[in-house]
């Protein structure tokens, strides 16, 4: 048996780790087209429903129907979006992000199409209610994973900017929606807000997977361990490294630099100094070897008969649900506390308006207050995530976002004993940070504590679970309202159940106590 020689086993070894070397994200490129797209996503597709309030007194007169009868299409819509982002980010394991998003907005645009000429109440919930719900659930999460794939480093940014286009598309489209409805009706109205939620599949084509743009680090810090020159005795000599690993002038030396193609092939390599082991290595087969695309993790669905090869494939079970996440203490307390949050965020801005017209507030300034509210989201949105990024290293991100929750509850407070309009706009501006700061962070937190792997299957259980959260909370504040005959008594609640979200945070760092005890033990 021959034996192999230092320099040979250097060598070795050292291919060994470079093929072995993973991608990373790529940080910008065709990220930032993706950043763009995504935002055209959460700032059109969602604000559909969201801001379906503009509809409200045309479609009573249209169907000559009541308020109540009125508001179980967006009920409808938000429940089945809710429910069926779970079922959505499900089939990422067998569709594309792009397919699933177009898939989306074609159903988006069907249903407000049908809902535009349809001559009977039934006919909207099924249109707009069940298929445009659909529709948002496939559509307008897939931009929101995909950004966490296409950026590491500056994640926080390009959540910011994503984020803070759902907020501005909030503010734009119902001034927009209103200005239609004078011009062209509600059939009409409706007809354009299909057009606008077109953009999705627009933003849809837009998503390439990220396994294209993957690229490689671009310089090579060699461990002291490749650097001993072949035939030596471990000694050192003329000022070189020994066979320890220990050097004379520095712990590392950087002795390789190199620049990737698109493909990821190696096209530069230089300083290779001189130290005869890696001259050994081969550097021009080096040169010539392509880094593979890694491969596509979806499932490959099983053959059909030829006449049943129409039919879509749908996600398995494992693909659905995750036991692990059950267990995972930081999934848990994130998935209760966004539901809680999301329904005060739902009812705070349902009951602001009236709450400011019993003050005797003019009509014209209530509705200011959501303005307001939005003005101060939208910004929290963008500085939060960044302001994070850099105090990283002294205050974690779960920290600031358990610490939203408080603010957030000290504004409800204020609203409920405010007593004029400079006090509930100032208080109104304060629950806009807060609520901010909380979706700002809330995706980077999911993405750096549970892994990209899990975080579709997380993402689509969180909104799954905010669904049950909305049914038995909305009729509960309601109930509040009715029985109390006060917007006060409603805002208290409210500030209870964001206390409740800041204070299971605390969970979280006594579960590690228990854990790190358990492994001295």
């Amino acid at each position: 048996m021959n034996k192999v020689s230092n320099g040979e086993k250097q060598k070795m070894e050292f291919e060994k780790d470079f093929e072995e070397e993973k991608p990373v994200p790529p940080d910008g490129g065709w990220g930032w087209l993706i950043l763009i797209a995504a935002t055209m996503t959460m700032m059109f597709i969602p604000s559909t429903i969201t801001t379906f309030g503009v509809f409200v007194p045309d479609l009573r007169s249209k169907y000559d129907a009541s308020t109540s009868q009125i508001s179980w299409i967006p009920a409808i819509s938000c429940a089945v979006w809710n429910l069926s982002a779970p079922f959505a980010a499900g089939c990422l394991s067998l569709y594309s992000h792009r397919r699933l998003t177009i898939f989306g907005s074609v159903l988006l645009v069907i249903g407000l199409i049908i809902g535009a000429f349809a001559e009977s109440l039934m006919v909207v919930y099924i249109s707009f209610g069940v298929l445009a719900g659909l529709g948002i659930a496939f559509a307008s999460q897939q931009g929101i994973l995909l950004v966490q794939e296409y950026f590491q480093e500056k994640r926080a940014l390009a959540n910011g900017i994503m984020l803070a286009g759902a907020s501005i598309g909030q503010m734009i489209v119902p001034i927009l929606l209103q200005i239609f409805l004078l011009e062209y009706g509600v059939s009409g109205t409706m007809l354009l807000l299909s057009g606008i939620a077109m953009q999705g599949i627009i933003a849809g084509a837009l998503f390439q997977p990220s396994r294209w743009h993957l690229r490689y680090p671009d310089i090579i810090v060699l461990p002291l361990k490749y650097t001993k020159l072949p035939g030596t005795d471990g000694t050192k000599k003329n000022n070189q490294l020994d066979c320890e690993g220990n050097d004379t002038e520095d712990h590392e030396k950087e002795i390789m630099k190199r620049n990737f193609d698109l493909a990821g092939s190696l096209v530069d390599i230089h300083n290779m100094g001189s130290m005869h082991s890696l001259s050994q290595m081969k550097a021009n087969e080096l040169k010539k070897r392509r880094r593979p695309i890694p491969p596509s993790k979806r499932v490959r669905p099983p053959p059909r008969p030829l006449w049943l090869c129409w039919l879509p494939h749908f996600p398995p079970l494992h693909a659905l649900f995750n036991f692990a996440l059950v267990k995972n203490v930081f999934f848990v307390l994130c998935t209760v506390s966004t539901a809680f949050g999301r329904f005060v965020y739902q009812e705070v801005n349902t009951l602001v308006p009236p709450m400011a017209r019993e003050m005797g507030i003019s009509p014209g300034n209530s509705a200011a207050l959501l303005s307001l509210l939005a003005l101060t989201d939208t910004v929290a949105r963008l500085v939060v995530p960044v302001l994070s990024e850099k105090i990283k290293h002294k205050v974690s991100r779960i920290q600031i976002y358990a610490v939203n929750y408080l603010v957030k509850a000290v504004a409800c407070l204020g609203i409920a004993f405010a007593t004029d309009y400079v006090t509930l706009a100032t208080f109104c501006c304060i629950y806009g940070v807060g609520m901010g700061g909380n979706t700002g962070i809330s995706m980077i937190i999911m993405a750096e504590n549970l892994g990209l792997e899990l975080l579709p299957m997380a993402f689509g259980l969180s909104l799954g679970f905010n669904a049950i959260i909305y049914f038995g909370g909305l009729p509960l504040i309601g109930a509040i309202r009715d029985v109390t005959g006060s917007y006060q008594a409603c805002f208290i609640v409210m500030a209870g159940c964001l206390i409740f979200c800041f204070l299971i945070w605390l969970i979280l760092p006594l579960s590690d106590w228990i854990k790190r005890r358990k492994g001295q033990a």
